[in-house]
């Protein structure tokens, strides 16, 4: 997952006086305030674990790191307010205490596109884990890079094609050795956690990337006229992918996108925000349309049953587009694949604006 830098802001919306905002129409984000109370499951959601999501974001916004989506603006003075006001204990505060939190500093409103539709798809990613070397071994002979010394942010790079030739050697820091499909895996998802053959394990977060369009494993084997066992599932393509390995490494390089990597200490991945993601708490979106660290309400299906859970805006990625659209950050391992894996379903969110925002 990526951040993308905000767009100048070419739409800032004003209200008169001391009126709160009720309804307002942009470009591309429309918003209308709601009541908590016609929020489903508002009251049964444990917000305990979207507090304590939203602590790290704070750590962002008092650190002067925050940023504002094109559509949507928030103070980061107000912001900030809020932050201070934190409980200093938040392992102490119970579900009813944390829910009373954000009805006093925010009120909700519901997202909808420049056509007004509140409905979008929400997905899911978690964190793998894969095997790896530190040295190349005939099973672990792909290299993972670090960011290359020619590699200027914004602007194209190498395609996958010729990375995987050898042109960034000498140039990109080979971090460790893994499985090719496996690397192609990781570099999907974003970020992992690498265990070696001494049992020893090192998280590994995206650094950069080449700046080339994504195309996804599944579509590939769709257009070549192969389907997975199981359908077009991410488990069922990385299994296709390890049980084929020459064809999917002839095959995997017609994604020209490629992703470089850095260690990180956190066991958890670090999001666009750069704070370490909660599972099933943060929430990757389309920064150049919702800022990043504000509570989102979702209202979606996850495995086939209802989810209606409070999460914060911690992440970005490439395929996350559009006023109503979503993520989930569902974890580490493969319980987290096999329900990330299959995740996609039409739902909706509310965002949580500070009481008293004027644009």
């Amino acid at each position: 997952m990526t951040l993308k830098k905000a767009a100048i802001y070419s739409i800032i919306l004003f209200l008169t006086g001391c009126d709160t905002l009720s309804s307002v129409s942009s470009k591309k984000v429309n918003l209308k305030k709601t009541s908590y109370s016609s929020l489903p499951s508002w009251k049964t959601d444990n917000a305990t674990n979207a507090l304590y999501a939203f602590s790290l974001s704070c750590k962002q916004v008092k650190a002067g790191k925050y940023v504002n989506g094109a559509d949507i603006y928030v103070s980061t003075k107000e912001l900030k307010e809020i932050c201070d006001d934190l409980p200093k204990d938040i392992a102490k505060v119970d579900q009813g205490q944390a829910r009373k939190f954000f009805e006093q500093h925010f009120d909700a409103y519901l997202v909808s596109n420049s056509e007004g539709n509140s409905k979008g798809t929400f997905t899911g990613y978690y964190q793998p884990y894969l095997q790896g070397s530190k040295t190349k071994t005939a099973k672990f002979d792909t290299p993972i890079y670090g960011k290359p010394s020619d590699l200027t942010s914004g602007s194209k790079y190498n395609t996958r094609k010729e990375i995987e030739a050898g042109c960034v050697t000498g140039k990109a820091p080979i971090l460790y050795y893994t499985e090719h499909e496996e690397l192609f895996h990781l570099q999907v998802q974003g970020s992992g956690i690498l265990v070696l053959p001494d049992g020893k394990k090192t998280s590994l977060n995206y650094a950069a990337n080449n700046g080339h369009p994504f195309k996804g494993a599944g579509t590939i084997l769709m257009e070549k006229g192969i389907r997975p066992a199981d359908g077009y599932t991410a488990e069922s393509v990385k299994t296709w992918c390890k049980e084929n390995k020459e064809l999917s490494r002839k095959y995997l390089k017609e994604n020209d996108r490629y992703i470089f990597f850095q260690e990180a200490p956190e066991s958890h991945p670090l999001g666009a925000q750069g704070v370490p993601l909660t599972p099933q708490r943060s929430l990757a979106i389309d920064t150049e349309l919702i800022p990043l660290g504000l509570p989102i309400f979702l209202t979606t299906t996850v495995s086939g049953a209802p989810y209606n859970k409070l999460l914060v805006t911690q992440d970005a990625g490439v395929k996350i587009k559009g006023a109503v659209r979503g993520d989930i950050y569902f974890g580490t391992g493969d319980k987290a694949l096999k329900v990330a894996g299959i995740q996609k379903s039409q739902g909706s969110y509310y965002i949580l604006l500070p009481k008293g925002t004027r644009y």
